[in-house]
C-alpha cells in the first residue's frame, strides 16, 4: 500500500501545481492576446465565462452526458450532465457526505449505520451484512451510463488525517456513436488506530477496493437499448474492537472504573489498549455483481416497450482470529464463559473462523409505456438464491431459502424532459409463503414533497441463522411490518428556501441485536416520529444552510436515537471569474444517547448500556475552490478539540482528532 499512497501524494502535488501555474500563465497570455487584437471574438464556455482561445468552451460536462437505469426504465428523455459543481467538495468521508446522519467507527471505509430506521431496498431475502454495502458499495441508482461525445476522465484524490486516503478514477468514451463504455476504480484506506493514534506506519485499517464497468448500446432507430454493468467490492483488514475501556483505566487512571469519565481517556492517549489484538484478527467482505438490462419498443419509441433484467450477485463475509485465546477478555461476556476457568481455556480451537456466503440469480420481465407525462409498468421477477456457512473449515448445513416470485407495477405522472413535479404509485407482492409486499406513493413539486409507504418484509438471513465458533443461533422470525408517512412543505425565502417536515413511523415485529450480540424480536409496536426544519439561503456572498431534527422515540430500550440533531454551514461563496471560491465552517451537534456498539464478530451494530455518545460540537473549517475544470479543497477537522477533550463516534471508537486534509478533483475532456 505504500506505493499507492506515494502515487496519491504525487498526483495531488502535481495537480495543485498545475492548477495555479495554468491559471497564472493563461491569464497573462490572454491579456497579451487581448491587447494585440481587441476585435478578436473569444468563445465563452457553457457558464458564459470568457476563456483563452482553446477548446475548453466546446468540450466539458455538457458533452459528457449520462442516464441512470431509473431514467431508462421510466422512459425519460433528458440526460444528466457530469457534475462539476464545487459545493461540499471537502466532504469526502461517508459520514460527512450524508450530512452526519450516519454513525460510524471514525476511520476511512469503516462500518456505518443510519441514525434512524431505514426501510429495506428489497422485501425478499437479504443476507443482512449492511455495515458497509449501503454506504460504500456502488449502488444501482448511482451507476451512470454515459453518452460521452468526447473521452472523459475524472481523477479524485484525497489525503486525510491519520493517513486516511481516497483515490477515485472514472473514464468514459463512446466506442461508436451508439455504443459507450466506462470504467471506475475507487480505493479508500486509513492507518490502523489505537484511539486517535496510529499504531504503526503503513499498518492499514480496513481497506476498500471497488471496480465498476458499464456499457450502453442503442440502435440508431432507438427501438432496442441495452445497459449492462459489472461491479465488485473487496473490503478487508484487521479488527481492533475499539478501545478497551476497562483495561486502560485500570492501568492508567486512579479511582474506580465505575466512576470514570470518558474524558479521562484523553489524558492517556499514548497508553490506550485495543480490545482485540489486531495482528491476529481479520475480516473480509467481498461482493461481485453483474446486471444486464435491455428493452425493445414495439409500437413506437415510448408508448409500448417490453423489457428484461438479469441480475446475479455473489456475497461473502469472513471473520478469523488466529489466536482467539489471547482475546478471551473481549469474547468472554458474549460467549458466556468466565475468564481464568478451564471452560474458557478450552473453549476455542487454535484458530476460530467462519465464512458466510450467499449467491442469487434474478430475472425480471415486463411491459411499460409512456403517453405524454404518464408512465406505467407491470412486471414479474423471480429470484433463486442459496446461502451457506463454513465453520472451522467445514461447510455446515445450507441456509434454506425458497425461490421467490414477485409481481409488481408502477403508475406515475413524470414529465419526460424534467422533474419539476412527480406523482408516483408503486406496489410489489411476493407470491409465496412469506407473503411479503410493499406499496409506496409519493408527490414531488417545487413546494412539497410527501411520501407514504407500507412494507411487510422478510428478515435478513443472518438474523435467522448464524453458526460460528463464538456463538450460533437458528431463529424462526416472522416478517416485519412497517408504515411510514413523511410530509415536507417548502417555502421560498430570500435567495433560498425554508422546509419543514414531519415523519411518523410504525413498526411491528422489529428485530434488533441485543447486548449479547444476538438477534431478538420486539413484540410491541415501535412508534417514533421525527420533526424538523431546513433552510438554505444566500445574502450577499454569504450562504447559510441549517437543519434541525427532533425525534420523539418511546422505544429507546430497543431502538436508540438522539433526541436532537443539528447541522449548520456558514460559507463565503463568490465567482472571481478565473476562480470560484467557497470557504467557511461546518458545525454538527446531536444530543447524547446510548448509541449502538459495533461487533467485529458479526459485523452488526448491537445495543449497549455503558457509554453515551454525542453532546459534542464538531466544527470543521474548509476552503474549496474551482479553477476551470478542477476542484480542490483544504480542510481542518475538529478545530474545537483544543477546548474539548475529544469525542466518540461509536462506543469504544474515538472520533477523528484535529487534523489537516486536502484533495483535488480533476476533470479532463477531449
Amino acid at each position: 500500500m505504500k506505493p499507492i499512497r506515494m502515487r496519491i501524494r504525487l498526483l495531488l502535488f502535481f495537480s495543485l501545481l498545475t492548477i495555479f501555474t495554468t491559471s497564472v500563465f493563461a491569464q497573462n497570455d490572454f491579456l497579451e492576446e487581448a491587447k494585440q487584437d481587441t476585435t478578436k471574438k473569444i468563445e465563452p464556455n457553457k457558464e458564459g465565462i470568457t476563456l483563452e482561445k482553446d477548446t475548453t468552451w466546446k468540450y466539458g460536462p455538457h458533452t459528457s452526458r449520462y442516464l441512470t437505469l431509473k431514467d431508462v426504465y421510466e422512459i425519460k428523455w433528458t440526460e444528466h450532465y457530469l457534475d462539476s459543481t464545487l459545493h461540499n467538495t471537502h466532504r469526502y468521508n461517508v459520514r460527512d457526505k450524508h450530512d452526519w446522519k450516519l454513525q460510524y467507527t471514525a476511520n476511512n471505509a469503516s462500518p456505518a449505520r443510519y441514525l434512524w430506521y431505514q426501510l429495506p431496498d428489497d422485501i425478499g431475502e437479504r443476507i443482512g451484512f449492511d455495515a458497509y454495502r449501503p454506504h460504500y458499495w456502488y449502488q444501482e441508482k448511482d451507476i451512470r451510463f454515459f453518452n460521452a461525445f468526447t473521452p472523459v476522465s475524472v481523477w479524485n484524490a484525497v489525503i486525510g488525517g491519520d493517513r486516511r486516503s481516497m483515490i477515485d478514477v472514472l473514464f468514459a468514451r463512446n466506442l461508436t456513436p451508439w455504443w459507450d463504455f466506462s470504467a471506475r476504480l475507487e480505493i479508500r484506506s486509513g492507518w490502523l488506530l489505537q484511539g486517535e493514534d496510529v499504531i504503526q506506519s503503513y499498518l492499514f485499517d480496513q481497506v476498500l477496493n471497488q471496480f465498476q464497468m458499464t456499457t450502453r448500446y442503442e440502435t440508431p432507430n432507438q427501438k432496442y437499448k441495452l445497459f449492462a454493468y459489472y461491479k465488485q467490492a473487496l473490503h478487508n483488514g484487521p479488527e481492533t474492537g475499539g478501545i478497551s475501556i476497562d483495561s486502560t483505566l485500570k492501568v492508567n487512571v486512579a479511582g474506580s472504573v465505575e466512576d470514570f469519565e470518558f474524558t479521562d481517556l484523553y489524558r492517556v492517549l499514548n497508553r490506550l489498549e485495543n480490545n482485540l489484538n489486531q495482528s491476529t484478527t481479520r475480516s473480509d467482505k467481498r461482493e461481485y455483481n453483474f446486471q444486464l438490462y435491455h428493452q425493445y419498443a414495439i409500437a413506437d419509441s415510448a408508448s409500448l416497450q417490453v423489457f428484461h433484467k438479469f441480475k446475479t450477485s455473489d456475497q461473502l463475509l469472513r471473520y478469523q482470529d488466529n489466536s482467539p485465546n489471547t482475546n478471551l477478555d473481549y469474547y468472554a461476556p458474549f460467549i458466556g464463559v468466565e475468564t481464568g476457568t478451564e471452560e474458557a481455556t478450552n473453549f476455542f480451537p487454535d484458530t476460530a473462523s467462519y465464512t458466510y456466503r450467499m449467491n442469487y440469480y434474478e430475472n425480471q420481465a415486463g411491459a411499460k409505456g409512456r403517453k405524454g407525462d404518464f408512465f406505467w409498468a407491470a412486471y414479474a421477477r423471480h429470484r433463486f438464491q442459496k446461502a451457506r456457512q463454513e465453520h472451522s473449515g467445514v461447510y455446515t448445513q445450507p441456509v434454506n431459502i425458497d425461490g421467490q416470485l414477485f409481481v409488481g407495477g408502477q403508475l406515475s405522472l413524470v414529465p419526460a424532459k424534467n422533474d419539476r413535479y412527480q406523482i408516483n404509485i408503486s406496489a410489489e407482492k411476493e407470491l409465496g409463503n412469506n407473503n411479503a409486499f410493499q406499496a409506496k406513493a409519493s408527490v414531488k413539486a417545487n413546494f412539497l414533497y410527501a411520501y407514504a409507504a407500507q412494507y411487510n418484509y422478510t428478515q435478513d438471513i443472518v438474523r435467522k441463522q448464524f453458526i460460528s465458533p463464538f456463538f450460533s443461533w437458528r431463529n424462526d422470525f416472522g416478517n416485519t411490518e412497517s408504515s411510514r408517512i413523511y410530509v415536507a412543505p417548502r417555502f421560498p425565502w430570500k435567495k433560498g428556501y425554508v422546509e419543514i417536515f414531519g415523519e411518523v413511523n410504525l413498526i411491528n415485529d422489529y428485530t434488533y441485536f441485543q447486548q449479547d450480540m444476538r438477534p431478538e424480536v420486539y413484540n410491541e409496536l415501535l412508534n417514533y416520529q421525527r420533526f424538523g426544519a431546513k433552510t438554505d439561503f444566500t445574502l450577499w456572498y454569504i450562504r447559510q444552510i441549517a437543519e434541525v431534527i427532533y425525534t420523539n422515540n418511546n422505544s429507546q430500550e430497543v431502538f436508540r436515537t438522539p433526541e436532537f440533531f443539528a447541522n449548520y454551514q456558514l460559507s463565503f461563496e463568490k465567482d472571481f471569474k478565473k476562480v470560484y471560491l467557497s470557504t467557511g465552517f461546518d458545525l454538527h451537534w446531536n444530543s447524547s444517547y446510548l448509541a449502538d456498539a459495533f461487533s467485529p464478530i458479526t459485523q452488526q451494530f448491537y445495543l449497549q448500556d455503558d457509554q453515551e455518545i454525542g453532546n459534542y460540537p464538531l466544527l470543521d473549517f474548509f476552503f474549496d475552490f474551482k479553477i476551470r475544470r478542477t476542484n480542490a479543497f483544504f480542510k481542518v477537522t475538529n478545530i474545537l478539540q483544543g477546548s474539548f477533550s475529544g469525542y466518540f463516534d461509536t462506543p469504544n471508537y474515538m472520533g477523528q482528532a484535529l487534523s489537516f486534509e486536502y484533495g483535488v478533483k480533476w476533470m479532463l475532456f477531449d
